[in-house]
């Protein structure tokens, strides 16, 4: 038994060492190789993926303005070698190839697969680098799966400046901001004079708002002085208008409320957000019951593309508890109605391709239906609930586990348990389920087979997903030494990284006011329940990017973790002395957006890293002991690497 269960090891190892090793072929061949606007370019294209279920290309590419756009590119497929052509867009200054199989992109190794637009002599054009330094600020880490990096976006911006030099003006904020962030106090500083000079040289308020914003974040005092002059300037400006928008959408009193509204829609030469003023109102109805008003004041929005939102966000809290149900039905439909008119808008998503805004437009949509399945379900109209159930995982291609677990309990609901049954035990076995699900299959299994024998089937359902998870996984491993830190916990001891030596550890990112985290941690608390007498596993809880500080920080934080009955040990971020808005150890892991999670192993390596919360809880537990699992023992394929 020993020598089967090593083979199978073995095995599983070669399958893991070929798919790092496919992941290193990956190649991308264009011509011509000098980029030009305009131009018709071929390329072939090499995965690092073998088992691609669908494949779709895109060109980004970003225009002098640093706007950027996608283009769908159409492929022809050659024994898993990839062809295509695409004309440069003649407004291109970058160009961005993007391969992305479903939900998987080709980072090539994040460094993405961008071409700078050269000139005859072969140099970047206007705006190129400035566009490349974006890339490398933030929007690398969103469309091409690249790390932001400070550093390198600096670097592009500089060398847009040194070759244009006219462009300055044009780049000051964005210079401002990435050496604001990157803590070069001396660089900021001497930014100082121009900020104002641009400011005072501005001819209009958006440019004017647009020094003050930078200007304000850098120096208050400085800030609060050039305030003043764009309310004296322009006293029914946009500013003054954002002003007037923040009070009223703080307003608790609803007949205050729809006073103030009156005036404000009344003031003629105000550049006053009006439509933002009607979704705060209407949002104010909603949370007051008050329904009829709030369809009445939806009916005056100019722009329709937020009011999916609004409508789903509250008719789920409806669906949840079981209240007006009928109503809640009505804002429901009309949410995926307005979504199905924003297909055929064309100012909609209007930087995506084609494919693109229709798979964000289906993503929306799946969550939507799911909100409508669940209000006719409890309607008793199981019909219906079914079938927007069904478009709901569909499009979401079942990788929501609540959704699915809904849908499974319309199928039992409807008599379809043969149908239920056989979805179940495959999304079991894909790790697409929750322990509802489990208890699902269990109902409908026990009906025509024993407990003995449906122990067995689970049994082997858990080990078949455990075990596409883990390759998975390995396929997502990191190995880079993680940055030291030394904190304090609530309790005031030290925590250090060294004294954790020896341990797999968890080092979880988080806030008080941050909803993913908090809503995170019913399932960390669970992970922690599971490896409680494990001592070989130690769970870090790192606060940090707080809105208070000091001892009012301290007193917040704590207050958070007893009522919440949380046995996590949280250490507290160290706040940068030039900055309480900047914390030392957060940004030393390079974090973009919490809750982060790093799965460091026993010698202080990073071996994972993962943001944000899916929002099931069976889900991230699962993730979780897998990631911890192959950090105890790496791969050997992984373990002498770098990434």
């Amino acid at each position: 038994m020993k020598f089967v269960t090593k083979i199978i090891l073995t095995l599983f190892l070669i399958v893991c060492f070929n798919n790092l090793k496919a992941q290193e072929e990956s190649k991308l061949t264009i011509s011509p190789e000098n980029i030009k606007q305009g131009q018709k370019v071929s390329f072939t294209y090499q995965p690092k993926l073998k088992n691609i279920e669908k494949l779709d290309a895109y060109l980004l590419y970003f225009s002098r303005k640093r706007s950027f756009y996608q283009l769908d590119i159409d492929l022809k497929n050659n024994k898993n070698i990839y062809s295509g052509e695409v004309i440069i867009p003649d407004s291109a200054v970058l160009s961005a190839f993007i391969f992305k199989n479903k939900d998987e992109i080709d980072n090539n190794n994040k460094q993405g697969y961008i071409y700078l637009i050269n000139d005859d002599k072969g140099n970047p054009i206007k705006s190129a680098n400035a566009s490349l330094s974006v890339i490398h600020e933030n929007l690398g880490s969103f469309f091409l799966g690249m790390d932001a990096n400070m550093q390198e976006a600096i670097k592009y911006i500089e060398a847009e400046m040194t070759a244009f030099p006219d462009s300055k003006k044009d780049l000051l904020i964005n210079y401002a901001n990435l050496l604001f962030n990157s803590k070069k106090t001396k660089e900021v500083e001497a930014l100082k004079p121009d900020l104002m000079n641009a400011f005072t040289n501005s001819k209009t308020e958006e440019e004017k708002g647009k020094f003050y914003y930078v200007v304000n974040r850098l120096d208050k005092l400085k800030g609060d002085s050039l305030v003043k002059i764009i309310r004296t300037s322009y006293p029914t400006g946009i500013f003054v208008g954002n002003e007037k928008s923040a009070v009223f959408s703080r307003e608790k009193n609803i007949a205050k409320m729809e006073a103030d509204y009156v005036t404000l829609m009344a003031e003629k030469d105000s550049k006053i957000n009006k439509d933002m003023l009607t979704y705060n109102l209407a949002r104010a109805y909603s949370n007051n019951k008050t329904y009829d008003k709030f369809f009445a004041t939806i009916e005056k929005m100019q722009q329709k593309a937020n009011l999916p939102s609004l409508l789903n966000s509250v008719a789920w809290p409806m669906a949840e508890k079981g209240e007006d149900l009928e109503m809640a039905s009505n804002m429901s439909k009309k949410s995926l109605d307005l979504l199905d008119d924003l297909r055929n808008d064309k100012t909609y998503l209007n930087y995506y391709s084609a494919k693109q805004k229709e798979n964000a437009i289906n993503l929306e949509y799946a969550m939507y239906a799911d909100t409508y399945g669940l209000l006719l379900f409890k309607l008793g109209n199981l019909e219906e609930a079914l079938k927007y159930q069904e478009k709901s995982v569909t499009l979401n291609d079942f990788n929501s586990v609540e959704v699915n677990a809904r849908y499974t309990q319309f199928l039992i609901a409807k008599g379809e348990n043969q149908k239920a049954e056989e979805l179940l035990k495959k999304l079991i076995a894909e790790g697409k389920s929750t322990d509802v699900m489990k208890d699902q299959l269990k109902s409908v299994f026990l009906k025509n087979h024993t407990e003995e024998e449906y122990g067995i089937l689970l049994a082997k359902l858990e080990k078949a997903a455990k075990e596409a998870s883990k390759i998975k996984m390995i396929a997502k491993m990191l190995n880079m030494k993680s940055p030291d830190f030394s904190l304090k916990n609530l309790a005031g001891e030290t925590v250090t990284l060294a004294s954790l030596k020896g341990k797999v550890v968890i080092a979880d990112f988080w806030a008080t006011w941050c909803g993913p985290c908090i809503q995170s941690f019913p399932g960390m608390q669970k992970a922690i329940n599971k490896y409680k007498e494990d001592k070989n596993v130690a769970f870090v809880f790192i606060d940090t990017w707080e809105n208070v500080h000091g001892e009012k920080r301290v007193e917040l934080v704590s207050k958070f973790i007893t009522s919440n009955n949380y046995s996590f040990n949280v250490l507290l971020d160290t706040e940068t002395p030039q900055d309480n808005s900047k914390y030392d150890v957060v940004s030393a892991f390079k974090v973009d957006g919490i809750p982060t999670k790093f799965i460091l192993d026993k010698e202080g390596n990073i071996r994972f890293k993962s943001v944000g919360f899916s929002g099931s809880v069976d889900k991230m537990v699962e993730e979780i002991s897998t990631m911890i699992d192959l950090a105890a023992n790496p791969p050997l394929s992984v373990s002498a690497g770098t990434n």
